[in-house]
């Protein structure tokens, strides 16, 4: 698995400025798309901010007053709801209201040429329907409270002190439509009329602060809309100078620095500057300090003071800022009493301070809190209030969040179910509707992600963009709903590999960094999340461009952030995954050392009880894997320990029960598998199934990286059985690997490589058994190579272990078709192999393999001279077949010592010119060329697959002892031959050891080394105490004797060591046809007087066997020709 895991931005929530929140979308972290840049609702109290006061309600008028008490029913409303407020139920007042609000349209209706009475009652009618849209939240109640307080002002000439009041509360009413419909024109009419007021008003009027911090919020609110940072310049300007108006002793003097700290604190969130939030939490504390611990409006004020607090902690990570806003918030709910109108308010706020510290820490009692206090605040809010969208919203996230902590389906579904609720609560393209609809997208990205159904990134999709529609051009929250929609196709794009998705999410990614001018404090996360977007395309692709941007992107999101932002270490982290990508593909050392600096520096930023500490502890790991298994081909093996080290960290950093834990035991079993490939060692090989069987046990059937935790087990077993030779391994690894394959559906992305991995087991098993129907790898290999795009980095890896599986059937069952196609895949794989990666030796190698099969099957001399061209290339581009002679010491100088593959390119090429020489004379040049091979091969006698070759080239120097040794150094590392002694004994009994050679001294010599190789038919040299032996025929009645097996070159000793004349087999022989070509050969050629010397010899060998063969078939019938054509003479 090897999962490699990015982190996200934990980014600022975005806040409201009055009791009724905006939503916000939600943020996410890891290797999930960043849905930037919302959070969790905050919610900030403005001080002084009546909606409509009572004094202000009052008509100072005796005519007005008289006239209007002359209504019964207007006037007893007028003296009990507006004069003297009673604590009658709100559903009470409410009826009444209904039946003032009905009666003073009937008075306006009647009332003419009197334009000052009915402003004042247009004025009255507004405010009854404000309140009234206040329980009622219906948009229709505050449009009709606009327009009679809109009359109201129109009725009033200029110069009448009471215009003053009507345009402050004009002002208020357009905010408020505004905060509903979200329409510019609401906040630029509620803007305009406040100016006025401050404009008809002079400084020495005691009330012109409070006017002054009014327009201030109504800044601020357009800011949040547009936010254009004159707007919040502004903001900060007129709250300033309400301060500066206000004395020490003026009651409201606390409300003021409250509301001019929140705009501090917002435009802190837009630019980034500690000054400004620092700011914001000074004149906050201040106004709690002018504020008595009995005074209404203190809860309000802890409340803003504690959201600075962690606002502050978020950017800084500063554990006393949160610990700071948690205590404060807590106060604040407890200075409320149940039932009041803030509450639910206050108990979201805090919630939202634990929701906060859990990002950063995951300690589940905080979530658990988070939840709780959030399911209080929803609980104690009437349906038909209009915040209760937003408590809903912010327990969805919340429950959201521990889910993926915890990975439980419920809290998913109840997030999903909260967060549909809250939608469908919201009005009619209500402001806050694009925010509740990204969050519900956010949701259903999770549920995708876990359940892997294409119905939820659908509705994930469809949600973001109904966000997006619903709002304006050039409004700056489209921008962040731009990102999140781009990286839910990115999203989409990973499951199913569809590469239109992928396009449209950097599209959407790119128009989202375009569109933020520089300075943003949200520029780096659009950056960052198009950075995982081209990476995300470079994974399935394989183009330079596309990782190149990618690294461009992530440094610039590197370089915007300054190191004390709690964000930094994830950029960095992204930086390190995109380089440890680039060196897989290209294989520079530079980029791996890059990577494991950029790695090791995101480690050292983020403190050891932050919860991503454990990410970025695995991707460090995985980076120093690589290195090591780069460095281990140079002799240096230290850094393997020191990556295991790591992951073992971080998975104790990683609590028992956390959603994450399987991939973290996953990526720490490949790495001792990694090293169990390299050293050898078979507790690595256990230590590694162990833990990836723990990661699959710990993984749900339905959890989207459960087919990945599935083919690594498999990829494992195969491993181990590939050393031990175990079948229960083998047969193991095909069952969990086969179980990955059918949890994927045939569309996705990753299918591919899981078949891939599927159909090597199945070759290893065909290799080990031989059983025809484990051939179905073929039909396996090319599914996944037909499934994997032409520029994926894959690509050629995977036509390379098809074109093995073609050749190796080829060898079975000898359908020159398979020889022919897996040559033409193998010069795919080649040609899709950049010379500078490491897979391009392997590639050309195999095709040299291939050519020299269809060689000695079809006797074309063009084969076998491309077999040595490709193998040439292979070792170096060797390009003279006259550089034989010395082609090993060429090959030890151009391959490392200890590369894995060495020993098995010099001895295929060895192969590949000796049978030119052999068929094309040249014999006299090659015993310096063998020796020069012992030489080399005895240096890697510790890999199995040169033992063998470099016993059977010793053997023609005459020393057997050496070629005991070495073959008992490699007995448990090589595969026997078939075969048994009593075969080799009934052949010698025809003839005498001076007329053929069958590479054994005595019984007793073969029975040893048969018993110590498990095996039962070895063919071993005589020692040169029997120098009176002349070499003549070599007799080799085994299957496959001619093939000249790169994997079994013991086969090929007759080639190496030089026999006139050598009897062999093409393909498998059966065991009751051996011997009745033996006995027949045998019997013609001890019959027949003569030597075996020069051409006289070798025809009586040729005419020998071609008699045996006649003898064969026609015992067998001339149509099972399998039976008796693989017998072949060569040296005629």
């Amino acid at each position: 698995m090897s999962s490699s895991i990015p982190s996200g931005d934990a980014l600022d929530p975005k806040q409201a400025d009055n009791l009724l929140a905006q939503a916000s979308p939600d943020s996410s972290s890891q290797d999930r798309a960043e849905n930037i840049p919302r959070g969790v609702q905050s919610v900030q109290f403005h001080g002084s901010l009546p909606l409509l006061d009572n004094q202000d309600n009052q008509i100072d008028r005796n005519t007005t007053f008289e006239q209007l008490l002359e209504t019964p029913i207007l006037g007893n409303w007028i003296s009990q709801v507006l004069l003297h407020p009673d604590p009658a139920s709100a559903a009470q007042k409410y009826e009444d209201r209904k039946g003032t609000i009905s009666t003073l349209q009937q008075i306006i209706d009647a009332t003419d040429d009197d334009p000052e009475m009915e402003a004042a009652l247009h004025h009255v009618l507004g405010d009854c329907l404000y309140r009234q849209f206040e329980y009622s939240g219906e948009i229709s109640d505050i449009s009709k409270a606009v327009t009679s307080m809109q009359q109201a002002v129109n009725l009033t000439p200029d110069g009448d002190d009471i215009k003053v009041k009507y345009l402050k509360q004009l002002a208020m009413a357009f905010n408020s439509q505004f905060k509903c419909l979200g329409k510019l024109d609401d906040i630029n009419n509620s803007i305009t009329a406040q100016q006025q007021v401050i404009a008809l008003t002079l400084d020495s009027n005691t009330d012109k602060a409070s006017y002054l911090t009014n327009l201030g919020i109504f800044f601020l609110d357009r800011f949040k809309q547009l936010e254009e940072l004159v707007d919040i310049d502004n903001a900060i300007d007129v709250g300033q100078q309400a301060v500066n108006l206000a004395s020490d002793k003026d009651s409201d003097k606390a409300s003021y620095l409250n509301n001019l700290g929140n705009s501090f604190c917002n435009r802190f969130r837009r630019l980034g500057q500690i000054a400004d939030i620092d700011k914001a939490i000074d004149v906050q504390q201040e106004a709690v300090n002018l504020t008595a611990d009995h005074h209404t409006a203190r809860p309000g004020f802890l409340n803003n003071l504690g959201n600075s607090f962690r606002n502050r902690f978020e950017r800084l990570g500063g554990l006393i800022d949160i610990h700071k806003a948690i205590d404060l918030q807590q106060d604040a709910v407890n200075l409320t009493p149940d039932g009041h109108v803030d509450k639910a308010t206050l108990l979201t706020n805090l919630g939202n301070s634990y929701f906060s510290r859990f990002k950063q820490f995951g300690e589940l009692n905080d979530i658990n809190k988070a939840i709780d206090l959030q399911q209080q605040a929803a609980d104690v809010t009437p349906d038909n209030t209009t915040a209760k969208p937003t408590y809903l919203n912010n327990l969805g996230i919340a429950l959201l969040w521990r889910f993926r902590q915890l990975g439980g389906l419920i809290d998913l579904d109840k997030a999903i179910n909260v967060q549909q609720q809250a939608v469908k609560m919201n009005p009619e393209n209500p402001a806050d509707l694009p925010a509740l609809l990204g969050n519900l997208g956010t949701s259903f990205v999770s549920q995708f992600e876990r359940l892997g159904q294409l119905s939820d990134i659908d509705s994930a999709i469809a949600s973001q963009q109904q966000a997006i529609n619903l709002l304006p051009d050039g409004h700056t929250g489209k921008i962040s709903h731009l990102s999140n929609l781009g990286c839910s196709f990115s999203g989409q794009f990973m499951w199913l590999g569809w590469l239109n998705d992928i396009d449209k999410a950097i599209e959407m990614q790119q128009q989202a960094v375009n569109l933020t001018p520089y300075g943003h404090a949200n520029r780096a996360a659009y950056l960052n999340n198009l950075g995982k977007s081209f990476h995300a395309r470079f994974q399935h692709l394989g183009d330079p461009n596309d990782i190149e941007k990618a690294i461009n992107v992530q440094h610039q999101a590197v370089d915007l952030t300054s190191d004390s932002h709690a964000n930094k270490a994830g950029y960095i982290n992204n930086l390190g995954i995109s380089f440890h990508s680039r060196f897989e593909r290209l294989g520079h050392l530079i980029d791996i050392n890059k990577a494991i600096d950029v790695h090791q520096r995101a480690v050292d930023l983020i403190p050891d009880n932050r919860a991503a500490k454990a990410d970025y502890l695995n991707n460090l790991g995985n980076c120093l894997l690589s290195r090591f298994c780069w460095i281990v081909i140079h002799r240096e093996l230290h850094n393997n320990s020191f990556a295991i080290e790591l992951q073992q960290h971080a998975c104790r950093l990683i609590p028992d029960g956390h959603a994450g834990k399987p991939i973290y035991l996953g990526n720490l079993g490949s790495s001792f598998r990694s090293r169990f490939e390299r050293l050898g060692q078979l507790i690595d090989m256990d230590k590694a199934i162990d833990l990836q069987q723990q990661a699959v046990d710990l993984t749900p059937d339905d959890h989207i990286m459960k087919p990945a935790c599935l083919t690594d087990l498999g990829t494992s077993f195969c491993n181990r059985f590939q050393l031990l030779g175990e079948v229960i391994d083998i047969d193991r690894a095909i069952d969990i690997q086969q179980q990955a394959v059918n949890l994927i559906p045939l569309d996705h992305a990753g299918k591919a490589g899981h078949l891939n991995c599927l159909g090597i087991s199945f070759h290893n098993r065909f290799e080990q058994l031989g059983e025809l129907s484990d051939l179905k790898a073929i039909d396996i290999q090319q599914l996944a190579v037909d499934l994997i795009p032409d520029s994926h980095t894959s690509k050629a890896r995977f036509l390379n272990n098809l074109a093995n599986s073609l050749h190796y059937q080829f060898r079975k069952v000898h359908e020159v078709t398979d020889i022919t196609k897996a040559i033409e895949t193998l010069q795919q794989a080649v040609h899709q192999t950049p010379d500078d990666n490491p897979d391009k030796a392997g590639c050309l190698n195999n095709l040299g393999n291939c050519l020299f099969s269809q060689f000695v099957w079809l006797g074309e001399l063009s084969d076998i001279e491309k077999a040595i061209g490709v193998q040439q290339d292979a070792l170096g581009k060797l390009v003279d077949i006259e550089m034989a002679i010395d082609i090993q010491q060429q090959a030890v100088d151009l391959t490392p010592d200890g590369h894995a593959d060495k020993a098995a390119y010099l001895n295929n090429l060895g192969i590949a010119f000796d049978n030119q020489f052999m068929k094309f004379g040249g014999l006299e040049n090659f015993s310096s060329a063998i020796n020069s091979y012992c030489r080399a091969a005895k240096k890697l006698s510790d890999i199995g697959g040169v033992i063998n070759a470099a016993a059977a080239m010793v053997i023609t120097t005459g020393n057997l002892g050496l070629a005991l040794e070495w073959l008992e150094e490699g007995r448990r590392k090589k595969q026997p031959l078939s075969g048994t002694l009593m075969e080799v004994a009934a052949i010698l009994k025809y003839i005498s050891a001076k007329d053929a050679y069958h590479l054994t001294a005595e019984e007793a010599t073969v029975t040893k080394v048969l018993e110590a190789r498990k095996s039962g038919f070895i063919l071993l040299a005589m020692e040169s105490r029997m120098p009176k032996i002349h070499l003549r025929l070599a007799f080799l009645s085994a299957c496959e004797t001619a093939t000249g097996d790169e994997k079994l070159p013991e086969e090929a000793i007759h080639l190496a060591a030089g026999f006139p004349s050598v009897v062999a087999t093409m393909w498998s022989i059966g065991d009751k046809d051996a011997p009745v070509v033996a006995e027949a050969f045998y019997s013609r050629l001890l019959t027949t007087r003569g030597n075996y010397e020069g051409n006289d010899g070798r025809l009586r060998v040729a005419y020998a066997l071609h008699e045996a063969v006649k003898e064969l078939r026609e015992k067998v019938g001339e149509k099972n020709f399998i039976k008796w054509v693989p017998f072949v003479h060569f040296g005629l």
